[in-house]
């Protein structure tokens, strides 16, 4: 699965990445293994219907702008790749998956998020900037290395609510 939040200034991003993940699909994740690539709602519509048109012929390769079910789509992608927005960090800390950030160049916050998870073993962070072979390859070792051990509870509100509730019972 491949994301960016919502996705304005980001066809370059699409046209950089989903060539090398579309080349490793098969080779890593057999015939079935679907490619989903989420565009975001503010996406130029010119980008968007270029990529659509692009990838239209893939059967394996679903281009939309969201879903409604983004958690659920990470829980189950084999791979997550995204920008580090803060939405986008929350759901790689609550997921089971494997990720890989690539903080967009002209976002610092985004760039201090992906370190951190870097750091923690959350994800795997790279640069824009590589080339189509570099590419694929930190797209298999991410694919190959061990998932990081969630220990962060990202249930606070539930929690809170039930506290609150038993001191008023």
């Amino acid at each position: 699965m491949v994301s960016v939040g919502g996705g304005a200034g980001e066809a370059e991003f699409f046209q950089s990445w989903l060539p090398a993940l579309e080349a490793l699909r098969e080779q890593e994740l057999g015939c079935d293994g679907a490619l989903i690539a989420l565009c975001g709602p503010m996406m130029d519509e010119g980008a968007y219907r270029e990529l659509q048109a692009e990838y239209h012929r893939s059967p394996n390769v679903i281009v939309k702008r969201y879903s409604c079910n983004f958690q659920q789509l990470m829980d189950e992608a084999a791979l997550s790749i995204s920008r580090c927005g803060y939405n986008t960090t929350y759901n790689i800390l609550r997921s089971k998956s494997a990720a890989m950030v690539i903080p967009a160049s002209h976002h610092i916050d985004q760039r201090i998020r992906a370190c951190g998870l870097e750091l923690s073993g959350a994800a795997h962070r790279c640069e824009n900037d590589v080339g189509m072979q570099e590419r694929m390859d930190r797209i298999s070792n991410a694919l190959h290395s061990p998932v990081f051990e969630r220990c962060i509870r990202t249930d606070g509100a539930a929690r809170t609510r039930q506290e609150v509730a038993r001191l008023y019972s």
